[in-house]
Formats: C-alpha cells, structure tokens, sequence
C-alpha cells in the first residue's frame, strides 16, 4: 500500500466535513489582535489554494507576536509534507 493510500485508511469524512463548513462559516479576524502567545504561521509560495498573500501575510500583520515562514514547493498546496525541511527555523521559533 502506497503512503497516500495509508493516510486514506485514517481519514474520517466526517472530520473533513466539520472543518470545511468551519473554514468556510467562521470569521475569526476580530479576534486575532487578542492573541497574546507567540505564533508560527507557515505557507507555501506555490498553494493554489491558500496563497501567502491572500492568508499568511495578511494574517501576520493580523497577529503582534506572529513569525512568517514562507517556502517553495513544487508541490503547491500538498507542499506541506516538505515542512521537514525547515525544521532549523522552527527550532529557532520554538526556542525564542
């Protein structure tokens, strides 16, 4: 079994369905200036979906204690899985 395959066996549709309806029907950025903890927010250049200058950049001006980690991928927006990649630079988010 491929590891796509593998993942599929752990997805729960009704998971899927929760966060969509959420993602689409919540509007939280009223509330982002009350985040007082440090915050990563991490994009990929490449996501056709969520681009970093329609979500990311936009949302860490949003937050005062936001750190901004924009990376390439090929991969556009499945990219995510290159996160490993920047483990050095979250060290350093996570150790500040």
């Amino acid at each position: 079994i491929s590891e796509i395959e593998d993942e599929s066996l752990y997805e729960d549709i009704f998971d899927i369905y929760y966060r969509n309806n959420a993602l689409l029907n919540y509007d939280i950025e009223s509330d982002l200036n009350k985040i007082k903890a440090k915050v990563l927010i991490v994009a990929i250049n490449q996501d056709e979906f969520f681009s970093p200058e329609t979500d990311a950049i936009p949302m860490s001006k949003l937050i005062k204690n936001s750190t901004l980690l924009i990376y390439d991928s090929f991969l556009g927006h499945v990219g995510s899985n290159e996160i490993v990649d920047y483990g050095e630079e979250i060290s350093k988010f996570l150790d500040s």
